[in-house]
């Protein structure tokens, strides 16, 4: 969908925005979006992408006091979610463990987002876990995570990653976890090490975790979200949000100097527009303001467009082709390489068939473990 005086057509459409109303604004705005929104809403026919906002509507129609005939259905979502995700936090928890000392890893995405920045973990779906890891432990941090899902550890999944900045470890019946040498998609790790510098601290069960600073992970979640995807989804305007909402001290000098490193001024001036005008994300003017101001290469023009409007294929190229630092060219060459290895599969050819099925498995409503 098209928003208002914003390129792209991948924004929330008008009853999906009254769903993130309703789970995001005040009480009186919120009861207002629900009874506009119920009149239309159907659990089984929801709109693609809009199920992960499912045990955040269950949660504030309880607190609203709201009575609906789907409300048990939405209890047993958020109750299957507060289940999957414990186990999924018990995994990352165990991973910390694995890694030790010895490997920076900071974990980010979803696991750190239902820690720190959502009110309670079930609230907010995780999978699957993801790990920022320095580039000098890139092969210790594979080993780490394989072993400690009782897999063997093979050379050659170190070598994707050190080759692609990203890989995806998966051993069955364990939950996936990804690891990353850069905060963005074909990002330099050497651009990574003022991110651990910033890097913050939360509890995990007893336990203390090392995650990106809100800053960083609002940037990254803004980039990742607010552009065409393979699986479409609305979770990243809640996350958004929800960081925002957490974070009071969030250094927003910092994350425009970090925009202005991986080349991502439009795509976040963007976001941020639509969470202020929309939703009422307490985004400052003045950083909307500096954001637009920044001068945009060819480059960066063209992956805005990109991400919005160049088809799936397109859009996950954009944020590759901001942050890589590589010419289009280049960029082009290495990409599939990176999808093949992010996705976790051996050949480059297999790789719309692995996103086809994950897409499915998101349809469903079910994670892919």
């Amino acid at each position: 969908m098209k928003a208002r005086g914003l390129p792209g057509t991948f924004w929330p459409s008008e009853s999906q925005l009254l769903l993130l109303r309703t789970v995001l604004a005040g009480e009186a705005e919120a009861s207002e979006a629900w009874g506009r929104l119920d009149t239309i809403f159907d659990l089984d026919r929801l709109e693609e992408g809009s199920y992960a906002l499912m045990p955040l509507l269950y949660r504030r129609l309880t607190d609203l006091g709201i009575r609906h005939p789907f409300l048990p259905r939405l209890k047993g979502i958020h109750r299957r979610t507060w289940y999957r995700n414990r186990m999924v936090l018990e995994r990352t928890r165990s991973i910390v463990r694995a890694c030790g000392p010895e490997i920076d890893a900071l974990v980010m995405g979803a696991a750190a987002l239902a820690i720190r920045a959502y009110a309670e973990p079930a609230l907010r779906e995780i999978a699957p876990i993801e790990l920022l890891v320095r580039a000098d432990g890139a092969r210790r941090a594979v080993e780490a995570v394989t072993r400690d899902a009782g897999g063997a550890a093979e050379p050659a999944i170190a070598s994707r990653l050190v080759r692609s900045g990203s890989v995806r470890i998966a051993v069955p019946e364990r939950v996936p976890c990804i690891v990353h040498l850069g905060l963005l998609p074909g990002a330099d790790p050497a651009t990574s090490q003022p991110i651990f510098e910033t890097s913050a601290t939360a509890d995990l069960d007893g336990e203390r975790v090392r995650m990106l600073s809100p800053a960083d992970e609002l940037l990254r979640t803004c980039v990742l979200g607010a552009r065409r995807t393979f699986v479409p989804s609305i979770a990243w305007v809640a996350d958004a949000a929800a960081i925002v909402r957490s974070s009071p001290t969030l250094d927003w000098e910092a994350l425009i100097r970090r925009a202005g490193r991986y080349r991502c001024a439009m795509s976040l001036m963007d976001a941020f527009v639509y969470l202020r005008a929309e939703l009422g994300v307490a985004v400052p003017p003045e950083v909307v303001d500096e954001l637009g101001a920044r001068r945009a290469g060819k480059r960066d023009v063209a992956a805005h467009w990109l991400s919005g409007s160049g088809g799936t294929i397109g859009a996950a190229f954009a944020p590759y082709l901001q942050a890589s630092g590589r010419g289009v060219a280049g960029a082009l060459a290495a990409f599939p390489g990176y999808l093949r290895d992010s996705l976790g599969v051996d050949r480059t050819w297999q790789v719309p068939i692995a996103a086809a099925r994950r897409r499915r498995a998101r349809r469903a409503g079910r994670r892919e473990w």
